[in-house]
């Protein structure tokens, strides 16, 4: 079974495609392109700049950014922020119901985008939520049954490039093959609201973000960005 939509084929494999190294397994796999959202100053002119060049792409929200953008999945590292720092609400809050079938094809009812978040939660089907796995299975069980509001969890999605990076790996997972990056410069500055981004603002650790990106050759392919060192590294999008 297939569908078309917004440019993007949509496959619903008889059985979990393989590789994808989630859990629970995920069922679709996506293509085309997908915006990559951080949470630094420039989020809000990348994301629109991004948006005229690739309007029907998907998008992920990472962190505070899920806040500020409507995105189809939402991804942190840090999974007990999202209800900490209130991502799920204010997304939810902010942009209303996701994209369903014929675009991200169909809720979870259909094994695709996570429970829905129904009345006296979120609200129907909005978005699916996604974070890193731990890697042993005790871990991870504690991690699941501390954060079930985490849809999906995937051990291939880590490494030392903050979790934008991640995100980027959770997008090359899911199947999308053009990935570009949006508030994501990896260059000194605040965040999108306006505060002090502490890391981000100390060189040593913004090297190490950098180095870690720069030496994870493997998930290099198809991404882009829309400024600052990222854009510099691997260029901007095909207009």
């Amino acid at each position: 079974m297939a569908a078309k939509a917004s440019g993007r084929l949509l496959r619903e494999p008889s059985q979990p495609f393989s590789g994808n190294a989630a859990a629970p397994p995920y069922r679709y796999r996506h293509s085309g392109p997908v915006l990559v959202c951080g949470n630094a100053w420039c989020l809000d002119e990348d994301f629109a700049a991004a948006r005229a060049i690739r309007p029907g792409a998907a998008v992920i929200a990472v962190n505070g950014a899920s806040a500020r953008v409507k995105a189809d999945f939402l991804y942190s590292y840090h999974f007990m922020n999202f209800r900490r720092k209130g991502w799920l609400a204010r997304q939810a809050g902010n942009f209303g119901p996701g994209r369903q079938a014929g675009n991200l094809g169909p809720c979870r009812q259909a094994g695709n985008l996570g429970p829905c978040r129904q009345a006296g939660n979120l609200g129907p089907c909005r978005f699916s939520v996604h974070s890193t796995a731990a890697k042993s299975e005790a871990e991870q069980a504690s991690r699941a049954h501390s954060a079930p509001w985490v849809d999906y969890w995937w051990r291939e999605a880590r490494g030392q490039g903050t979790s934008a990076w991640c995100a980027v790996k959770l997008a090359r997972l899911l199947g999308f093959d053009e990935i570009i990056l949006c508030g994501v410069p990896l260059a000194p500055g605040p965040y999108a609201d306006g505060r002090m981004a502490r890391d981000f603002n100390r060189p040593r650790i913004l090297e190490r973000y950098r180095a870690g990106i720069a030496g994870d050759q493997a998930w290099h392919e198809g991404v882009a960005s829309m400024s600052g060192w990222t854009r510099d590294f691997f260029g901007e999008p095909r207009r």
